[in-house]
């Protein structure tokens, strides 16, 4: 007779199928190359051994840099692959997990637990969120494979007293913290269960040497100084002393908790239901509550701590990443879901197993119905979703950056966010695209040729010197206009006071000497890939696009910038046919409405401005509420609002602008100032003069 440890070969074909289906769907949907987001510089750390943003994640860097090794395909397809893998491999961990929970329960059950088991695996495997991470360049698939590992090994500890289970769980926990910070809401549980359930401490000798362990596994975290001191590629943070390290791994430059963003916990709560029910939709969520009852009501003790698990996972995570997540992260905050939705997996296949298990002949009918169904619904509901094969947009992007830049030129990227910046990271520090180009950086990130330009502006405390820093350096960097072209990624004020202009070249601006005189759009559009964007266009409200944020800001992007170019060649017809079949694009989002609105008002047409602006405000995070830095920004576009309010004559509407933004940032004392309804009636009166002056013919 077969024992219960070895696997018979109905339960070895479900554990091989519980990997062998999500690797064989995450193969054929990966990106063939870079996407937005992280990606870029994900894949950069991973392919030159540098260090990515905080925490640095270094079990990516160095998972990813052993499939760059694989000599087949493009870096970027290879290191996405990793992720793949890892994503595979977690799904054959929680196999084993639940076929050994689930014969704890039922030891006869050998074919409805290894069926089960593979079933919660796949579903899970195959959920929106986990595919998506599955597919591309980032730590979460790495993490969830740590973590499923953890519980493996921490339950089998508990069940069969040996040592080594302890011992690798301990390992894998301290690894697990070089993959996510965020571990620790899983593994600090864990420990704490099973010291529970031994009843008492463990000695001296075996608790050391677990810590030993813990602390081996982190010493992943040595890579980042080891490998910044070597200056690579990408040195985020220069994390080679031990306070740098310490900022960069505590993700310090993100700020800490903010407990004015508390007021929105009630909302991320409601949206934490609303992802559960997209993951594992109305049956499966059901499914999955009722195996939450099995587990308590029939006090099964590893039950029991999963479904208290849920609580840190869910609910508390919900609550810390309220405090902790700035509001640009807030578009992808379910990806920090994934250890919930992981747990939620395993009530699903705890319901699906009593069901094929049971002693009911029209139960176990049901149940098998039940496998059948949670196996083939993710790849049937999710693949629309998670389907990158074509996915282009990013490399394009990155690409027309390049080609935008003439030989030799130099960028100044002033950005918010990494449109572009990572992007032309990766083809140029991986692929050797441009190697003729010079970029600075101002956030000091990725690109490090003029390192001490954002060590200036980022070391300054006070920041109006800070400011005075920054504007010095810039005059400087200015003064070669003559000698080399000269481009920014973002229209910048500053530069008229140096006594030049920014005028779009393309999909950048181009310092120029003024005057300039009128000519036709830049050659530079015509060279420009494409791939993806016409299906985009024809489709803007297509489902799959109001997730796909970024596609949709470099798409507005290419179309602002084409207007501006018309609206310079006197071609204004064609510049309001670009602007509004960039309309659709924008949606939702606050700053490609806000770039609307600019250009518009820019080139005259205010009440139009005034469209986008309200749209703008309408869609901004949290309504510009929680840190300064959100309330400024917010009441920036207030203050624009106002700007257009004054030049239709609206001094009223201009006013109730200018007093929204102040009290969305009180400490704007210019717009105090200019607020006073003295001087927004002299600016609306300067303003109709000087548009009467402009219809006014020539003498």
């Amino acid at each position: 007779m077969t024992t219960s440890n070895r696997l018979s070969k109905f339960e070895l074909a479900c554990g091989l199928l519980a990997a062998a289906v999500p690797l064989l769907f995450y193969t054929i949907t990966l990106p063939p190359t870079i996407t937005f987001e992280d990606s870029g510089q994900l894949i950069t750390a991973a392919a030159r051994l540098g260090v990515s943003h905080p925490s640095g994640y270094p079990l990516a860097a160095l998972v990813g840099h052993l499939f760059t090794l694989i000599p087949v395909g493009r870096m970027a397809a290879r290191v996405n692959f990793a992720s793949a893998v890892a994503a595979a491999a977690c799904c054959a961990v929680l196999f084993f997990l639940l076929r050994r929970l689930f014969l704890d329960l039922r030891a006869e059950a050998r074919g409805a637990a290894a069926a089960a088991a593979a079933t919660a695996a796949i579903a899970f495997g195959l959920s929106r969120s986990f595919w998506s991470q599955a597919v591309v360049a980032e730590a979460y698939a790495i993490n969830a494979l740590a973590l499923a590992t953890v519980l493996f090994a921490a339950l089998n500890f508990i069940r069969t007293r040996r040592a080594r289970w302890g011992y690798l769980g301990a390992f894998v926990a301290g690894l697990a913290l070089g993959a996510h910070t965020s571990s620790v809401i899983v593994t600090l549980p864990v420990a704490g269960y099973v010291i529970w359930r031994f009843r008492k401490l463990p000695g001296y000798r075996g608790f050391f040497l677990a810590v030993a362990l813990v602390a081996l596994g982190a010493t992943v975290y040595l890579y980042l100084p080891l490998r910044a001191a070597q200056g690579p590629a990408i040195n985020w943070g220069d994390p080679r002393t031990l306070p740098a390290m310490y900022a960069h791994v505590t993700r310090r430059m993100y700020g800490g908790p903010e407990t004015a963003r508390l007021q929105f916990l009630p909302y991320h709560l409601y949206e934490l239901g609303k992802f559960l029910w997209a993951e594992f939709a109305a049956p499966g969520l059901t499914a999955a509550a009722v195996g939450v009852v099995l587990g308590v009501v029939r006090r099964a003790k590893p039950w029991s701590f999963l479904a208290l698990l849920l609580l840190p996972t869910g609910p508390v995570a919900t609550f810390a990443l309220v405090l902790l997540l700035q509001a640009h992260q807030l578009p992808g905050i379910q990806v920090w879901y994934l250890p919930f939705f992981l747990l939620t997996s395993c009530f699903l296949g705890l319901t699906l197993f009593s069901l094929a298990a049971s002693r009911r002949r029209w139960l176990r009918g049901l149940g098998y119905v039940a496998l059948a169904a949670a196996v083939v619904a993710p790849p049937l509901t999710n693949f629309y979703w998670d389907d990158y094969r074509d996915y282009y947009y990013a490399e394009d992007y990155g690409a027309n950056f390049l080609r935008t830049i003439s030989y030799g030129g130099l960028n100044i990227m002033f950005e918010r966010g990494s449109l572009g910046t990572f992007e032309t990271a990766y083809l140029k520090k991986v692929e050797w695209y441009r190697p003729d180009h010079v970029f600075v950086d101002a956030t000091g990130s990725v690109y490090k040729e003029y390192e001490l330009f954002a060590k200036g502006r980022l070391d300054e405390g006070d920041p109006m010197a800070a400011r005075r820093w920054e504007q010095a350096f810039e005059r400087d960097l200015l003064s070669s206009a003559t000698r080399r072209d000269i481009y920014y990624t973002i229209f910048r004020e500053d530069v008229r006071a140096f006594g030049l202009t920014l005028e779009p070249a393309g999909m950048l601006y181009q310092v120029h000497l003024p005057p300039r005189e009128r000519r036709p759009i830049a050659p530079v559009w015509g060279r420009y890939a494409m791939r993806g964007v016409a299906e985009a266009e024809a489709d803007p409200e297509a489902p799959r696009m109001h997730l796909e944020e970024w596609i949709r800001v470099a798409l507005v992007k290419y179309k602002t910038m084409l207007a501006r170019d018309y609206f310079l060649a006197g071609d204004e017809e064609k510049a309001f046919a670009t602007l509004e079949a960039a309309a659709p694009l924008a949606y939702g989002m606050t700053e490609p409405l806000l770039e609307l609105g600019n250009v518009y008002a820019l080139n005259g047409h205010y009440a139009e401005a005034l469209r986008y602006f309200d749209g703008a405000l309408e869609a901004y995070p949290r309504r510009g509420a929680g840190v300064p830095a959100v309330r400024y920004h917010y009441a920036q576009v207030w203050a624009n609002k106002a700007v257009a309010h004054l030049h239709l004559g609206d001094v009223d509407g201009a006013e109730a602008a200018y007093r929204a933004s102040l009290e969305a940032y009180p400490d704007q004392p210019d717009i105090r100032l200019i607020s006073r309804r003295e001087n927004l009636v002299r600016a609306a009166e300067a303003f109709a003069a000087e548009s009467e002056a402009e219809r006014l013919p020539s003498p």
